[in-house]
């Protein structure tokens, strides 16, 4: 009977035990999933108005181009070309909340979820890291130093077309790649699935 009454206590303690867990990971994913719709409409805007900076800035290299093929072009030439997009040269990065999951993390909870949506969500805050980190590095540095420099020159009215026409084209591709990055990640939240494949990453 004493043997007995041990075992029976030891396989409520699993089952109670079990049961925590299991209403744990729940409630992790709830704030999880929270968390990553109110991502989820951040990233859209932001691919949206990137979008827009990419057409502007593409107008603007073709204009500065078309000019130089055509000879020199003047600093007060190039200012009037580069001023419809000045605005526009820029690239919007998300807010990026990741509370919940660090909490799931940190508590522990996240091991108790379903492989799936610990894969799913691992990649998805992987990723956003991720494009946090080729932003970076693709408009980082030099590249803001050079920015800061043009924008002293736009506003003295000293632009050098070729030189602009050379930023412009770093900062498409840039803006073209961090903007890629973006809806790999949109599709990613929304569909389970990642346009590039790979290994799962790491839980971070």
């Amino acid at each position: 009977m004493i043997v007995l009454s041990i075992m029976t206590a030891l396989g409520l303690e699993h089952v109670a035990i079990a049961l925590h867990d299991a209403s744990a990971a729940r409630e992790s994913k709830v704030r999880i999933e929270a968390e990553l719709a109110r991502n989820l409409s951040d990233l859209t805007q932001a691919e949206t108005s990137n979008e827009g900076h990419m057409a502007k800035a593409t107008e603007t290299m073709k204009a500065l181009v078309d000019a130089l093929a055509a000879g020199p072009v003047d600093p007060a030439t190039a200012h009037t070309l580069i001023a419809p997009m000045f605005q526009h040269f820029q690239v919007a990065l998300p807010s990026w909340e990741r509370d919940a999951w660090d909490a799931a993390i940190a508590d522990q909870s996240a091991g108790h979820l379903s492989p799936e949506d610990l894969q799913r969500y691992a990649e998805i805050y992987s990723s956003a890291r991720d494009i946090g980190a080729e932003a970076q590095l693709l408009l980082g540095g030099e590249w803001l130093t050079r920015a800061s420099e043009l924008g002293i020159d736009f506003r003295l009215g000293k632009i050098d077309a070729r030189s602009t026409a050379n930023m412009l084209a770093r900062f498409l591709v840039a803006g073209q790649v961090i903007t890629t990055m973006q809806k790999s990640l949109d599709t990613l939240i929304t569909t389970g699935k990642s346009n590039a494949p790979g290994e799962a990453p790491a839980v971070h």
